[in-house]
């Protein structure tokens, strides 16, 4: 007659057991309010400007600014471009670009590409100006074999992807492999 007392204590210990779990995931369930999630979409968007915006041999001063809302890291090149109508052709060899490498930091994989050394941050204020960086190249000299009559432009290409928190040690090597995480995505997508 033992057995039956012992197993009375254990129902009501196990009885009590459930309606404080039932009464706990009740009441959990009941407060739960629901999470939301809140997200902002990257906005990024770059321009190339030049002060004087015609340059000239001796005064061409081209820079990026981050009219975008993201910050974002920034990569650019100068290509001389042949003109329609000219008698002779100019290729890149015959123009060399004084580039800023205070600022910027030449691609070691040699495609032309400078870096920018810094995290083009967006404006913070509609009152503020865009930001932008650095000139890309300080002066251009075209070599003495081109002949006066040959018209080219400098063409100065840039790309901007979006970027993360970075140390500023960090910076060219985190913009180096956002580009080409960029380029395989682009691989990737065709």
């Amino acid at each position: 007659m033992k057995k039956k007392p012992f197993i009375q204590v254990l129902l009501s210990v196990l009885l009590v057991a459930v309606i404080l779990v039932g009464s706990t995931m009740a009441y959990l369930f009941a407060t739960d309010s629901p999470l939301i999630n809140t997200f902002k979409l990257a906005h990024v968007d770059t321009e190339i400007e030049e002060n004087p915006q015609e340059g000239t041999e001796d005064n061409k001063e081209p820079y990026v600014t981050n009219t975008g809302s993201s910050p974002v890291y920034i990569r650019a090149k100068a290509v001389v471009v042949t003109q329609e109508g000219s008698p002779v052709a100019v290729s890149n060899d015959q123009v060399k670009f004084e580039y800023n490498t205070s600022a910027w930091t030449e691609d070691p994989d040699e495609d032309g590409y400078y870096y920018y050394k810094q995290i083009l941050q967006p404006r913070k204020s509609v009152a503020e100006e865009f930001p932008k960086t650095d000139v890309l190249f300080t002066e251009l000299k075209v070599d003495s074999t081109v002949s006066k009559d040959a018209l080219f432009s400098v063409v100065v290409y840039h790309e901007s992807v979006l970027a993360s928190d970075t140390s500023p040690e960090d910076v060219v090597a985190a913009a180096q492999a956002a580009f080409a995480a960029a380029e395989q995505n682009e691989t990737v997508g065709s």
